[in-house]
Protein backbone atom coordinates (compact mmCIF):
# COMPACT_ATOMS: atom_id res chain seq x y z
CA UNK A 1 0.00 0.00 0.00
CA UNK A 2 1.41 3.38 -1.00
CA UNK A 3 0.50 5.99 1.60
CA UNK A 4 0.03 9.64 0.81
CA UNK A 5 2.88 11.87 2.07
CA UNK A 6 4.46 9.97 4.93
CA UNK A 7 6.30 11.82 7.67
CA UNK A 8 7.71 11.07 11.10
CA UNK A 9 6.92 13.55 13.87
CA UNK A 10 7.07 14.21 17.58
CA UNK A 11 4.41 15.83 19.70
CA UNK A 12 4.64 18.57 22.29
CA UNK A 13 2.92 18.52 25.66
CA UNK A 14 -0.48 20.10 26.32
CA UNK A 15 1.20 22.77 28.49
CA UNK A 16 3.65 23.60 25.68
CA UNK A 17 0.79 23.88 23.19
CA UNK A 18 -1.21 26.01 25.66
CA UNK A 19 1.68 28.51 25.87
CA UNK A 20 1.72 28.83 22.08
CA UNK A 21 -2.07 29.01 21.68
CA UNK A 22 -2.30 31.78 24.29
CA UNK A 23 -0.34 34.14 22.03
CA UNK A 24 -2.25 33.55 18.79
CA UNK A 25 -4.35 36.49 17.63
CA UNK A 26 -7.95 35.77 16.59
CA UNK A 27 -8.58 34.20 13.20
CA UNK A 28 -9.84 36.71 10.68
CA UNK A 29 -7.58 39.53 11.90
CA UNK A 30 -6.02 41.30 8.92
CA UNK A 31 -2.63 39.84 8.04
CA UNK A 32 -3.10 36.73 10.20
CA UNK A 33 -2.73 33.33 8.48
CA UNK A 34 -5.33 30.58 8.63
CA UNK A 35 -4.40 28.93 11.92
CA UNK A 36 -3.80 25.19 11.84
CA UNK A 37 -6.06 23.04 13.96
CA UNK A 38 -4.28 22.38 17.25
CA UNK A 39 -5.05 18.66 16.94
CA UNK A 40 -2.67 18.60 13.94
CA UNK A 41 0.24 20.36 15.67
CA UNK A 42 3.52 18.42 15.58
CA UNK A 43 7.23 18.88 14.96
CA UNK A 44 8.26 17.01 11.84
CA UNK A 45 11.32 14.83 12.39
CA UNK A 46 11.58 13.83 8.71
CA UNK A 47 9.49 14.05 5.54
CA UNK A 48 9.48 10.75 3.71
CA UNK A 49 7.00 11.40 0.91
CA UNK A 50 4.74 8.91 -0.87
CA UNK A 51 5.87 5.42 0.03
CA UNK A 52 4.64 2.12 1.43
CA UNK A 53 4.93 2.36 5.23
CA UNK A 54 5.57 -1.36 5.78
CA UNK A 55 9.24 -1.44 4.67
CA UNK A 56 9.90 1.63 6.84
CA UNK A 57 8.75 0.24 10.18
CA UNK A 58 11.92 -1.65 11.17
CA UNK A 59 14.14 1.28 10.20
CA UNK A 60 12.04 3.81 12.10
CA UNK A 61 12.09 1.54 15.15
CA UNK A 62 15.88 1.29 14.92
CA UNK A 63 16.17 5.08 14.51
CA UNK A 64 13.99 5.60 17.60
CA UNK A 65 16.37 3.33 19.50
CA UNK A 66 19.30 5.66 18.76
CA UNK A 67 17.99 8.40 21.06
CA UNK A 68 16.65 8.30 24.57
CA UNK A 69 14.03 10.76 25.78
CA UNK A 70 15.10 14.39 25.45
CA UNK A 71 13.76 17.84 26.29
CA UNK A 72 12.53 20.52 23.88
CA UNK A 73 10.51 23.73 24.13
CA UNK A 74 8.85 26.17 21.74
CA UNK A 75 10.81 29.39 21.39
CA UNK A 76 10.15 32.45 19.24
CA UNK A 77 8.41 32.55 15.88
CA UNK A 78 9.25 32.97 12.23
CA UNK A 79 8.01 32.52 8.70
CA UNK A 80 8.83 30.56 5.58
CA UNK A 81 10.17 31.80 3.31
CA UNK A 82 12.51 34.04 5.25
CA UNK A 83 12.24 36.81 2.64
CA UNK A 84 9.47 38.05 0.41
CA UNK A 85 5.84 37.21 1.01
CA UNK A 86 5.49 34.67 3.83
CA UNK A 87 3.46 31.46 3.34
CA UNK A 88 4.00 29.67 6.68
CA UNK A 89 3.97 31.04 10.23
CA UNK A 90 5.74 28.85 12.81
CA UNK A 91 7.01 28.59 16.37
CA UNK A 92 10.66 27.72 16.78
CA UNK A 93 12.04 24.76 18.68
CA UNK A 94 14.71 25.00 21.38
CA UNK A 95 16.26 22.63 23.88
CA UNK A 96 18.27 19.52 23.02
CA UNK A 97 18.56 20.26 19.31
CA UNK A 98 21.64 18.05 18.92
CA UNK A 99 19.58 14.98 19.80
CA UNK A 100 16.70 16.14 17.58
CA UNK A 101 19.05 16.64 14.61
CA UNK A 102 20.65 13.22 15.20
CA UNK A 103 17.18 11.63 15.33
CA UNK A 104 16.25 13.42 12.10
CA UNK A 105 19.34 12.03 10.40
CA UNK A 106 18.70 8.50 11.70
CA UNK A 107 15.07 8.52 10.48
CA UNK A 108 15.96 10.04 7.11
CA UNK A 109 18.76 7.51 6.59
CA UNK A 110 16.49 4.61 7.58
CA UNK A 111 13.86 5.76 5.10
CA UNK A 112 16.46 6.01 2.35
CA UNK A 113 17.81 2.54 3.18
CA UNK A 114 14.25 1.17 2.85
CA UNK A 115 14.02 2.58 -0.66
CA UNK A 116 12.08 5.80 0.03
CA UNK A 117 13.22 9.23 -1.14
CA UNK A 118 13.10 11.35 2.03
CA UNK A 119 13.45 15.12 1.91
CA UNK A 120 17.15 16.05 1.94
CA UNK A 121 16.76 19.81 2.43
CA UNK A 122 18.37 21.40 5.48
CA UNK A 123 16.42 20.46 8.61
CA UNK A 124 14.74 23.40 10.38
CA UNK A 125 12.62 22.05 13.22
CA UNK A 126 9.48 24.08 13.88
CA UNK A 127 5.81 23.90 14.83
CA UNK A 128 3.65 25.07 11.91
CA UNK A 129 0.94 27.34 13.28
CA UNK A 130 -0.68 28.78 10.17
CA UNK A 131 -0.62 29.22 6.41
CA UNK A 132 -1.37 32.27 4.28
CA UNK A 133 -3.31 31.74 1.10
CA UNK A 134 -2.04 33.41 -2.07
CA UNK A 135 -3.41 36.92 -2.43
CA UNK A 136 -4.35 37.31 1.24
CA UNK A 137 -2.61 40.01 3.31
CA UNK A 138 0.36 38.47 5.12
CA UNK A 139 1.93 40.14 8.15
CA UNK A 140 5.14 38.53 9.47
CA UNK A 141 4.56 40.30 12.80
CA UNK A 142 0.96 39.14 13.13
CA UNK A 143 1.43 37.50 16.55
CA UNK A 144 3.22 39.99 18.83
CA UNK A 145 2.15 37.86 21.81
CA UNK A 146 4.50 35.14 20.58
CA UNK A 147 7.48 37.30 19.58
CA UNK A 148 9.33 36.41 22.79
CA UNK A 149 7.86 32.94 23.18
CA UNK A 150 9.81 30.88 25.68
CA UNK A 151 7.47 27.97 26.32
CA UNK A 152 7.66 25.37 29.04
CA UNK A 153 9.94 22.39 28.40
CA UNK A 154 8.47 19.05 27.43
CA UNK A 155 10.05 15.62 27.24
CA UNK A 156 9.96 13.79 23.92
CA UNK A 157 9.51 10.07 24.57
CA UNK A 158 8.33 8.74 21.19
CA UNK A 159 8.12 9.37 17.47
CA UNK A 160 5.08 8.81 15.28
CA UNK A 161 4.73 7.79 11.62
CA UNK A 162 1.87 9.64 9.90
CA UNK A 163 0.26 9.60 6.48
CA UNK A 164 -0.98 13.04 5.45
CA UNK A 165 -4.21 13.37 3.50
CA UNK A 166 -4.44 17.15 3.28
CA UNK A 167 -5.74 18.34 6.64
CA UNK A 168 -6.17 14.82 8.02
CA UNK A 169 -3.30 12.77 9.44
CA UNK A 170 -3.52 9.03 9.95
CA UNK A 171 -1.29 7.63 12.69
CA UNK A 172 0.44 4.55 11.27
CA UNK A 173 2.85 3.68 14.08
CA UNK A 174 4.43 4.91 17.31
CA UNK A 175 7.94 4.04 18.57
CA UNK A 176 9.34 4.83 22.01
CA UNK A 177 12.72 6.52 22.09
CA UNK A 178 15.61 4.48 23.43
CA UNK A 179 13.92 1.13 22.87
CA UNK A 180 16.19 -1.58 21.49
CA UNK A 181 14.37 -4.53 19.87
Amino acid sequence: MIAHRLFVALLGSPAAYDAVAAGLPPAGTTGVPRWSDRSLWHVTVAFIGPYDPEPLRAGIAAAAGTAGPFVLSFQGTGTFPDRGRPRVFWAGVGGDLATLHALHTAVRDAAGAAGASPDTRAYRPHLTLGLWRPGEPADRDCAPGLADLDGPPFTVTEIVLYASHGTRYDRLGVWPLGYQA
